[in-house]
């Protein structure tokens, strides 16, 4: 009886040193590795705002690309505008973006803008296809 419980003594021992010896091993003196450019490139919440007319109608259902024109942060979104003619997008790269709004019986609209803030709204008017005195 005395061998049994050695041994099982034993088997416990040698358990808990493998245990140690693995926690030591695993908290070894390595950095960590450094985040690339990529990853500490700040990002913006964009908001886009599409009208047109005046008075200024919300344009529902407006197709809106946003694209990162930054060689350091690759991006692009589509979205379709709510009933409020807004589209929000998150995590957009800051700098420099190519935004284009296409919707149905209006002219195309296209402009680039830069994002520095953590929180931006653009506001879009669009203009009516072949109407040249409303926007």
């Amino acid at each position: 009886m005395v061998k049994k419980n050695s041994s099982k003594l034993m088997l416990i021992v040698i358990t808990l040193f493998l245990c140690i010896t693995f926690k030591a091993f695993s908290q070894s003196g390595d950095k960590p590795v450094a985040p690339t450019p990529r990853d500490t490139k700040k990002t913006s919440r964009l908001q886009i705002k599409v009208t047109t007319g005046n008075p200024p109608k919300n344009v529902e259902g407006a197709a809106v690309t946003v694209e990162s024109e930054e060689d350091s942060a690759r991006y692009m979104k589509d979205a379709k505008t709510n009933r409020e003619g807004i589209v929000s997008l998150d995590h957009v790269p800051q700098g420099k973006v190519r935004i284009l709004v296409v919707a149905k019986e209006h002219e195309t609209f296209g402009e680039r803008h830069t994002l520095t803030k953590d929180n931006e709204t653009i506001k879009i008017a669009l203009k009516r296809s072949g109407d040249q005195n409303n926007p």
